[in-house]
């Protein structure tokens, strides 16, 4: 089955986006993009429900977040957890490469966080190579 995608604008700011992904009324995914001047460009959250996982949504979400942030000229940055393989490895047939790993934040810097290693990962612009 095929998911319906509809763009919305969060918080109606030019700077960030989020596109859901529906099926008839019901919300299976959406993508969070934020391309603030001054900094990297970055995707904030990728999420499809387990039961609409490898069915193509996640991959047209980050195509049209891709696009919505000119990924062929600029840098793309995003976390992920670090034992998360089928994500990893879905970022990677995006064109994402490990760029580092992440300090996880102590209970008091972060009390409502549950601590896991996250990695950054970066797709680097076309023009760059």
């Amino acid at each position: 089955m095929v998911a319906d995608i509809k763009a919305g604008i969060a918080k109606r700011r030019a700077d960030k986006k989020f596109l859901l992904a529906k099926d008839n009324n019901k919300t299976v995914g959406f993508v969070i993009a934020s391309k603030v001047e001054n900094e990297a460009r970055e995707i904030k959250a990728l999420y499809i429900l387990k039961e609409y996982q490898n069915s193509g949504i996640g991959r047209e979400l980050m195509k049209w977040a891709l696009n919505w942030l000119n990924s062929e000229n600029n840098e793309v940055i995003l976390e992920v957890v670090s034992t998360n393989k089928p994500a990893i490895n879905f970022y990677k047939s995006l064109g994402f490469k490990k760029n580092r790993d992440l300090p996880t934040p102590s209970k008091e810097e972060a009390p409502d966080y549950l601590p896991m290693p996250h990695i950054e990962m970066v797709r680097k612009p076309a023009s760059i190579k």
